[in-house]
């Protein structure tokens, strides 16, 4: 027989939204070769969360 699995130490979706971020970010501005690639971005990663950033035309280029 198993032990029944307790779920009280899973926080709730609700319960992560409200959780002060792991990481916090405000007014961040980034230049890649001189261009200004970000401006003026806000961010806040709380735990559970997994962030990426993309944009509408980005572009890879090789050195």
């Amino acid at each position: 027989m198993t032990a029944p699995v307790s779920t009280d130490a899973v926080p709730t979706t609700g319960q992560l939204r409200q959780a002060l971020p792991l990481v916090s970010v405000r007014n961040l501005e980034v230049a890649y070769t001189g261009e200004p690639v970000l401006a003026g971005v806000d961010l806040d990663v709380r735990p559970g969360e997994m962030v990426a950033l993309l944009a509408p035309q980005a572009r890879a280029s090789r050195p």
